[in-house]
């Protein structure tokens, strides 16, 4: 059996659909931290897991699964802020982060946790972020030295962490997906800044757009996230988003889930078929390994 794990079904049914047509394998899409009680009754020697942003502790506290990603890998993706600092010990390019996260709730803690960031890390601009995936981006806030209180004004106090960093002056931002350790470059896609926004998205996106020669550069460094942070280089998924800036590529952060529909629209890549094959793939390499 192939499980998904998924808050949202969309996009995992579609690549369910694909496994069905090509193969008799079950595969079924589950919401594991609404029900973390479902995997007392599967047999971890027929079940691969393929983790899509839900029950990340549901599967560490059982522990008997094979996962797609790895459990490691999860850490360092999933958990933005821990991502970034572990982004910064391993060499990758990155924005400058304070080293420590930010209990939510507290509108005078976060105002005095910035004010203290910017006394101490000499910055005129950061922004804010919750430390784990929400809306695309439309919780981040970013905050100039002189004006940051009247913004702190309008942040989601519900959200339990966040994190900062210093605000990163770009052109694009690039995503890059991997599939079993190679980097799908028909699928890239890119963003920008318009209307004097200073944020976008590559994320469920419509509007992005296909980069379809991607640079030597962008490629060498999606290399060295996957080799050294995501741990993908030989086998796993991710969705890579990094800064195009004048002087050149600066990671931003790695998803393991999101619809992928508008991506595929926009460069004729059929990403949910190409990922349920390799799904298929590691569902015969997990089965061929029993005892």
């Amino acid at each position: 059996m192939i499980l998904i794990t998924s808050a949202v079904e969309t996009y995992p049914r579609k690549i369910i659909d694909c496994i069905k047509s090509r193969s008799r394998v079950p595969a079924i899409v589950v919401n594991l931290k609404r029900d973390p009680r479902l995997l007392r009754n599967l047999n971890p020697s027929l079940t691969l897991v393929h983790f899509r942003g839900t029950g990340y502790n549901a599967l560490t506290r059982d522990g008997r699964f094979e996962i797609i990603n790895s459990l490691e890998s999860i850490t360092n993706t999933t958990r933005k802020h821990y991502g970034q600092m572990k982004a910064i010990s391993l060499g990758i390019r990155s924005p400058d982060t304070d080293p420590l996260p930010i209990e939510g709730g507290s509108l005078a803690v976060i105002e005095s946790r910035v004010a203290a960031a910017f006394e101490s890390r000499g910055w005129t601009s950061c922004v804010i972020k919750p430390s784990t995936s929400r809306g695309q981006g439309v919780f981040v806030l970013k905050l100039e030295r002189d004006t940051f209180r009247e913004t702190l004004m309008g942040i989601n106090l519900e959200i339990p962490e966040w994190f900062i960093q210093e605000t990163v002056s770009f052109k694009r931002l690039v995503r890059v997906m991997t599939i079993g350790g190679k980097i799908v470059e028909g699928a890239v896609t890119y963003d920008y800044p318009r209307d004097g926004n200073w944020k976008c998205s590559v994320c469920m996106n419509p509007l992005a757009l296909h980069e379809s020669d991607p640079s030597p550069e962008l490629l060498d460094f999606i290399r060295l996230i996957t080799r050294r942070l995501t741990l993908t280089d030989s086998r796993g998924i991710s969705y890579i988003d990094v800064f195009e800036t004048e002087n050149g590529y600066v990671y931003n952060e790695t998803n393991t889930s999101c619809n992928l529909v508008h991506q595929e629209r926009i460069t004729g890549v059929p990403l949910a078929d190409m990922t349920a094959e390799y799904l298929l793939g590691e569902h015969d390499r997990h089965l061929s390994r029993r005892p």
